[in-house]
This record gives structure tokens, C-alpha cells and sequence, in this order.
């Protein structure tokens, strides 16, 4: 008898763990502390660039120098807002809610190769403040390098709100970087 609860154990906890792991409250976690990556409401920065597959981008540099993050409903959520008759708007709603204990996520996402993320990261950090002042030289880099105007005009604007002492280094006009209506990839 003792012996078949063990063998049941022994079976049954690899099963019960792996489906644990597809709850994304455990998975998400567990990926981001394997990986070493920083962490914002118990969420790695792999979480937040997955969750910017969600979010569409509107960039009207010139004028009104606007650069926003959009959030359609994905399609599971579209359905249980039928379920429960939900009714109201999500969209909108900026990416890490200009909290300065985002930082560490924000200066890792600045380091992803896509241009969404790098954008998003940027503005966000500009829309933090004073407190993101430890982003200042990743930024400058940014605006020195990059070949994405919406990029180098994210950058620029989180420096000048930020409000970070650029001391010698200036900021270069890039003139090879023409205004685009259309967002790097």
C-alpha cells in the first residue's frame, strides 16, 4: 500500500507542475529568474515585451510631436468581457504606468533589438521623470546610433523631460534621419 502512494507521487508531480507551468502567473516568473532579468509587479521584463505584442503603435512626430502606445482587447478578452458584460475602454493606457519602480525594466527593454520595444521603453522612461535620470546615457547612445527617427525622437524627448544633464555631449541633429509616416519594424 505504501508503496503505491509513493509510485502515485512520484508520477503525479511532474504532471501536476506542468501544469502549473501554464498558468502565466508561474511561468512568467520562473522564466525572468532563470534569465536574470529585472522584475515590475511580479512580472519579468519578458512578460512586458510580450504584453507589447498587444499594443499598437501611432507616432505623429512634427507639429504635435506625439508618440502613443494603443492596447486593443485580445480576442480572449474581448470574450470574457461578453461573459461578464464588462463594459468600458481599455485602450489607451500607457505601458508600466509612469512608475518610477519600472526603471530596471525600462533600460532592459531599451536593450531589445526590435524598434517597438526600444520606442516604447524610451517614451516611458520620459514619462517617468527625474527618477529614470540613471537612463541618460543609454538614451544619448540611442539617439546617436539609431537608424529609427520615431526611435531618436522618443529619446530625445525622455531626455529633455527627464531633464538629465547632458554635460559635453550634445545631442547631434541627424539629418540623415528624415520624419517617415511609417515605423521601423
Amino acid at each position: 500500500m505504501k508503496r503505491r502512494w509513493t509510485v502515485w507521487l512520484g508520477l503525479s508531480f511532474p504532471v501536476i507542475v506542468g501544469i502549473a507551468f501554464i498558468h502565466p502567473g508561474v511561468r512568467w516568473p520562473a522564466i525572468g529568474w532563470v534569465r536574470g532579468e529585472a522584475f515590475y509587479k511580479s512580472r519579468p521584463t519578458s512578460y512586458w515585451h510580450a504584453e507589447l505584442s498587444h499594443y499598437e503603435e501611432t507616432c505623429l512626430f512634427g507639429w504635435g510631436q506625439v508618440y502613443v502606445l494603443r492596447r486593443e482587447p485580445t480576442k480572449f478578452e474581448t470574450w470574457v468581457q461578453r461573459i461578464i458584460r464588462i463594459k468600458g475602454d481599455q485602450n489607451g493606457y500607457l505601458l508600466l504606468e509612469r512608475d518610477p519602480q519600472a526603471v530596471p525594466v525600462l533600460l532592459e527593454l531599451l536593450k531589445y533589438p526590435d524598434f517597438k520595444s526600444r520606442r516604447a521603453a524610451a517614451t516611458s522612461l520620459g514619462y517617468v521623470g527625474s527618477p529614470a535620470k540613471v537612463a541618460s546615457p543609454s538614451l544619448v547612445e540611442i539617439a546617436q546610433t539609431t537608424p529609427d527617427y520615431a526611435l531618436y525622437k522618443c529619446a530625445w524627448y525622455a531626455l529633455i523631460t527627464i531633464g538629465s544633464d547632458l554635460g559635453e555631449t550634445k545631442l547631434p541633429e541627424r539629418p540623415e534621419l528624415t520624419p517617415t509616416l511609417e515605423l521601423m519594424p
